[in-house]
């Protein structure tokens, strides 16, 4: 029975010691003969832990609140819907603000240039790309006014 136990015993610390083996850096290696790390005689091949330039704590607080103030989050991307959150829930966001439109003089005055000025064999047909002048010529023949 005691050598069940060492034995249980023995597995159980060479299992311990070798995992720590295993997670130890490559360049953190000793090489025997020379004494030095890996990472001393080939510096090149090993990366050193670099810190890669962030943001400070204070520019991520700001972005943030800047987020939150303009209600930026609404204008994430769902991805499996594609659209965006405040497409799929409005309630929670505050409305986006309309842009300055045109008086309604401004817009009768667009509408009877346009009247004026549409020939209504212009419209182009979406599907072959024709005008409708071009498709049926008879229907829109010119007046000699």
């Amino acid at each position: 029975m005691k050598n069940i136990y060492a034995a249980t015993i023995a597995i159980a610390l060479s299992a311990l010691a070798s995992g720590q083996v295993m997670a130890a850096d490559a360049g953190d290696t000793i090489e025997p003969t020379t004494g030095m790390t890996m990472r001393e005689i080939n510096p090149a091949y090993y990366s050193g832990a670099t810190a890669l330039p962030g943001k400070t704590r204070q520019q991520v607080s700001d972005e943030l609140a800047t987020a939150v103030r303009n209600s930026d989050a609404g204008d994430t991307v769902e991805p499996t819907t594609g659209l965006t959150m405040r497409e799929i829930n409005p309630s929670r966001f505050a409305a986006k603000d309309a842009a300055p439109g045109k008086t309604r003089a401004e817009v009768r005055a667009e509408v009877v240039k346009a009247h004026s000025t549409h020939d209504a064999g212009d419209t182009v047909e979406p599907t072959t790309g024709l005008t409708m002048r071009e498709i049926n010529p008879a229907r829109f023949a010119k007046s000699a006014s």
